[in-house]
């Protein structure tokens, strides 16, 4: 007799409660279709209150005194409650003897532990504690809001214990830190945690060398998704015949509540991941922004692969690829040989910067691929590297000097040194240098550094008749032409400051005006003339401009010569110079669209306001003797470059003496710890105030960077998930200083004068530009010069992107992250924080089997025997009546022609009227494939029409044929107390004849599970199974072999199995064993219902769960 409906049953397990041995074995209790509370109990007001998970066991069982067998048998959940706080999910063990604890430990293995962390528990954190006091190096980054990090203390020891947490909140602050060594920075930062610690941690303290193997890890968590869940989603689209996509309203399904509260997050950096670089004999981890590019998926090119070409080229070992799948953050990392490893695999060339990436799984449409990476190209290893500059010391007198009366006199190694300054203003003798009359200022090069504690002595006439004049001549030309008001003026005397435009932006030299002082330093007046090129490294502002100084020799000609091919006329102030000459500056700048530095040039010529200062040739001059001091002894590190030296990696040695800034706070260190001196490391100066007397520094180690690099376009991941909509504020600072504030608008949206962007709100990617579309008219021909001008850029209308380039290290973002509070696990009964933070879970997946179905429904006020009713619909799934009271009519009284869509009432007098008639339709296919936005595409196409209202698409639990049976059948000389599914030791000399005589099972009495019989006697044996022990007959496990052995399951009253005398034959000694596996008919089913906090509903927490199959009839 073929399988009807009715051998199709739901069995209860042992225990159906919440309590942590709910569950175990099946029993035979029939849980009852349509009757109220047969699986879970009302809802309570604390349920609703606190929120509840209840986990319920059952069996799907075949009861038939036979095999026949239940193809393609599975498990959908057909019906979902009415009342949308609460949702019902499917899963399995596949273990039938299995209880709720058990059942536990498979859902919360979501969140496994991952690799060790890059961060520190800082000291002792106790239990009870809600946060978390931890520590790391500067640049390694932090956890965001919603990790799960993994708290391990004794880890393989034997008094290991452990945690994980749920990070809620982030707050962090970079420390300086002092030892021996000098200072060190670490960031100190405290992360509030959603449940308290159930144990003590012990973390390491600061140090400068972190601790390898403290008593505390802190492990980073991998999202292993090791269990599958199943449900029901209605359709959020009609899907109609031939269609091969549905859309659903979720693709996830509640399995544990949780409630959402706000986070504000402020002022977060773009992510920092440092670069290694070794200079010297020593490495250093150099912290700066990271770059970052992105792959928005859409679409069109959401796939499984991806490639990118990166500029500039990542470090080794500085690289991390990072997509979303089904609503979850994964992460590949570069492990410093070019291969991506992590929640994928790929590879990374050095040598161009290509990159070859394979995801795990399908990204999110919407989501980005987001690559970011460190790189050495900004930094230049400068070890090695000699200086040989002579000690200077700047001069600056009260007033002009008379030409030919200044001389300079100090002592070195205890001997008298003088020098004197000649009519043109160069120092000669025991120094060198220049002198400018008009001011009084200029330097003085030592060829040997004076004594400690000694002045140099400046004897001077101070030149009387002073005038500063202001002229606004015409620059255009290829002449300047002015007088001088006060002639006649004293030869050697002049001195004219001009303005400076530069026609290009630079690094260090923006567009617009600037006042130029040609000289290295302000303090080390080297060269007051000059001639073309001239590095703009040697151009520092000053308010005087750029200095023309007169080098007239009176005694020759009566008339002074400036530089620019000029003159003086002394006796009327004429004074004439040429415009046309330029100079050429150059500098290092960084291209942002070729990710590297180059050396580029401006012109800059003279335009706007003169100055000029003089002294008339009249009056008597008054003497004067002016002690100055000689300042510490300096050194420019990085001569003739506009680099910059990276804190904490200076090394030199001067003297027989080796200088350092160990951790890099601005101040120079002797070997034993001795302050000597500071560090200017903008200007790479370094100030010396205890010194032996050397002739050359030596740079032992030494990492410069070229400058602030800079870009328009960035893109990166929030600090949590999703986003309140509206909430991202991006700040930034352009080249010029200007501070640029960007907001999204409620769909995420940012557009403005100066940037426009997107934020993607639910998962938090960004992506920002800085700039403005203009019309390209509008640009000068120098714009139009520059890098990131491409004619082909402008669009139809005749317009343009034009960047405004920013300083990545100001750029900071803040936003409002959705948190979700994962409720108290005592309470719960699961421990939440190692599921996802919202407590939702897929529940389709690629691979996966969906049903659509849709249930119509007939009322028949008066239903007769014999009536025939017209569902209008063919090809039918089920057909179910139920009467006004809800019983349910037995199949006996009714019967349907599927196919024809008809149903035929036999028996309509055990029912109350009206009947209601239930008629479903559905397709089964194959899930290919998973969007986030609830799209599904299936392998084949729908064959019937779905409408929108009350269309489902469950997913579909997979049993496969379901048939009792036995298998495994082999002896063993005696039994060691190990169950094996193969032989340990010898086989036994008897064989079972299990040819002739197999043993017997039936679906309503075979159950999954190991058995052996062990011979009491060589007539006797007695009978264990794994998880239901030893078997009874008459009071004693003893079961004679003479005759069939036939031992009843008590859920069913039908045999477990029966052996068949026959089959034992002779030579059986006692000890020996029989090994056997039986295979049940059933299930291990396990039901989870979640009820969200809410407040009381209309609707009805009743729903429907189906076994499907087909059957051989």
């Amino acid at each position: 007799m073929p399988i009807t409906k009715d051998d199709i049953k739901l069995l209860e397990s042992q225990r159906m409660t919440d309590f942590d041995d709910g569950g175990g074995r099946m029993t035979g209790n029939v849980i009852v279709d349509g009757q109220s509370n047969n699986i879970f109990p009302d809802v309570s007001e604390l349920d609703r209150t606190f929120g509840r998970v209840n986990l319920r066991k059952t069996f799907p069982a075949v009861l038939t005194p036979n095999t026949d067998v239940y193809f393609g048998a599975h498990v959908i959940v057909e019906q979902p409650p009415q009342d949308d706080n609460i949702d019902v999910l499917l899963f399995s063990t596949e273990d039938w003897n299995d209880v709720r604890t058990q059942a536990r430990d498979v859902i919360e293995r979501y969140v496994v532990a991952g690799p060790i962390g890059p961060w520190f528990l800082f000291d002792t954190q106790v239990e009870g504690q809600k946060q978390l006091l931890m520590f790391a190096r500067v640049g390694d980054g932090l956890p965001n809001v919603g990790d799960v990090l993994y708290l391990i203390e004794n880890e393989d020891q034997v008094d290991e214990y452990s945690q994980f947490v749920r990070v809620t909140e982030v707050s962090s602050e970079d420390q300086t830190f002092t030892d021996t060594q000098g200072t060190f920075h670490r960031q100190v930062f405290t992360c509030q945690i959603s449940d308290p610690l159930r144990d003590t941690y012990h973390g390491p303290n600061i140090s400068r060398e972190d601790v390898i193997n403290p008593d505390a890890r802190v492990r980073t968590t991998l999202v292993a998704d090791a269990s599958q869940y199943f449900g029901v989603k209605p359709l959020a689209q009609q899907a109609l015949t031939g269609a091969t996509q549905l859309t659903v309203d979720s693709v996830y399904g509640q399995l544990v509540p949780s409630a959402r509260s706000e986070t504000p997050v402020v002022d977060t950096p773009l992510p920092t991941k440092p670069v290694s670089i070794t200079s010297g004999a020593e490495t250093f981890d150099i912290i700066g922004p990271s770059h970052t590019h992105a792959i928005e998926v859409t679409l069109g090119n959401r796939a499984f692969s991806y490639v990118a070409s990166l500029k500039p080229i990542p470090s080794p070992g500085r690289l991390v690829v990072e997509y979303r799948a089904l609503g979850q953050w994964q992460r590949l990392e570069d492990d410093g040989t070019g291969i991506l490893d992590g929640a994928g695999s790929g590879s990374v060339n050095f040598q161009t910067g290509s990159v070859s990436v394979t995801l795990q799984a399908l990204p999110d449409v919407g989501s980005s691929v987001v690559f970011t990476w460190s790189t050495t190209v900004h930094y230049v290893n400068r070890a090695g590297t000699t200086i040989n500059d002579l000690p200077i010391a700047p001069i600056q007198l009260n007033g002009g000097a008379v030409p030919g009366s200044v001389t300079l006199s100090w002592t070195a190694g205890g001997l008298a040194k003088s020098a004197t300054v000649a009519n043109d203003g160069v120092i000669s003798g025991d120094a060198s240098g220049n002198f400018v009359h008009a001011t009084g200022e200029g330097y003085i090069e030592f060829t040997e550094y004076p004594d400690n504690g000694t002045q140099i002595t400046v004897d001077w006439d101070e030149a009387p008749n002073l005038f500063h004049e202001t002229f606004n001549p015409d620059t255009g030309g290829p002449q300047v032409q002015f007088n001088l008001a006060n002639p006649p003026v004293k030869p050697g005397s002049v001195e004219i400051s001009i303005r400076l435009k530069s026609q290009k932006s630079f690094e260090r030299v923006k567009k617009g005006y600037h006042f130029f002082f040609i000289v290295d330093d302000i303090n080390r007046q080297k060269a007051l003339g000059w001639s073309p090129p001239v590095n703009i490294e040697s151009l520092e502002k000053n308010e005087k401009g750029y200095l023309l100084v007169d080098h007239a020799n009176p005694d020759v000609d009566n008339k002074g010569s400036l530089a620019l091919n000029g003159g003086i006329n002394y006796g009327t102030g004429a004074v004439i110079f040429n415009t046309a000459d330029t100079i050429t500056a150059e500098s290092s700048f960084y291209q942002s669209a070729e990710g590297d530095w180059t050396r580029s040039s401006t012109i800059i010529r003279f335009q706007g306001q003169i100055v000029a200062t003089y002294a008339q040739d009249s009056g008597t001059p008054v003497t004067h003797s002016t002690p100055v001091s000689l300042p510490s002894l300096q050194f420019d590190l990085l001569p003739n470059v506009s680099d910059s030296i990276i804190p904490g990696t200076l090394r030199f040695s001067y003297g027989g003496q080796n200088y350092s800034d160990r951790a890099g706070g601005g101040v120079l260190y002797l070997d034993d710890g001795t302050v000597a001196g500071e560090v200017e490391y903008d200007a790479g100066m370094v100030t010396l105030s205890v010194f032996n007397a050397g002739a050359t520094l030596t740079i032992n180690s030494l990492v410069s960077v070229f400058g602030d690099w800079y870009d328009d376009e960035f893109f990166f991941r929030t600090s949590g998930s999703p986003l309140q909509p509206g909430s991202l504020i991006v700040n930034a600072t352009t080249l010029d200083g200007t501070a640029l504030t960007e907001s999204s608008d409620p769909n995420g949206l940012m557009s403005s004068a100066t940037a426009e962007g997107q934020v993607e709100q639910e998962m938090g990617v960004v992506q920002i530009r800085f700039g403005a579309l203009v019309a390209d008219s509008s640009l000068t021909t120098e714009e139009k010069s520059e890098p990131w001008y491409d004619p082909a850029n402008v669009d139809g209308d005749g317009n343009i992107w034009k960047p405004t380039f920013v300083f990545p290290n100001t750029v900071r973002h803040n936003e409002v992250v959705f948190k979700f509070l994962p409720l108290d696990a005592d309470i719960l009964g699961l421990d939440p924080v190692r599921l996802p933070s919202d407590g939702r879970v897929p529940i389709y997946r690629p691979g996966g089997v969906v049903v659509v179905h849709h249930t119509g429904q007939i009322i028949e006020n008066s239903p007769t025997n014999g009536q025939v009713i017209d569902t209008l619909r063919n090809r039918l799934t089920k057909v179910r009546i139920e009467d006004d009271n809800g019983q349910v009519m037995a199949e006996a009284d009714f019967s349907a022609d599927l196919d024809a869509g008809t149903v035929t009432l036999v028996n309509v007098a055990p029912y109350t009227a009206p009947l209601t008639i239930f008629h479903t339709i559905a397709d089964m296919a194959m899930v290919s494939d998973v969007q986030i936005d609830g799209t599904l595409t299936l392998t084949r196409q729908l064959t019937h029409d779905f409408p929108v209202d009350e269309s489902l698409a469950s997913s579909t639990l997979l049993i496969g044929d379901m048939q009792a049976r036995f298998t495994n059948l082999f002896d063993q000389a005696s039994w060691t107390g190990e169950w094996s599914d193969t032989v340990i030791g010898s086989e036994a000399t008897a064989t079972f004849n299990e040819v002739q005589n197999p043993i017997v099972v039936t679906n309503d009495g075979a159950l999954t599970e190991r058995w052996y019989c062990r011979f009491l006697n060589t007539t006797e044996v007695e009978i264990f199974g794994e998880n239901v022990g030893g078997l009874l007959l008459a009071g004693e496990n003893r079961w004679a072999i003479a005759g069939d052995i036939a031992p009843v399951n008590p859920a069913t009253n039908e045999p477990y199995f029966t052996i068949p005398a026959a089959g034992w034959g002779a030579g059986w000694a006692t000890g020996n064993v029989l090994r056997f596996n039986t295979i049940g008919a059933n299930y291990p089913l396990w039901i989870a219902r979640s009820i969200q906090q809410s407040e009381g509903s209309s609707g009805s927490d009743k729903f429907c769960i189906q076994i499907r199959g087909d059957i051989d009839a």
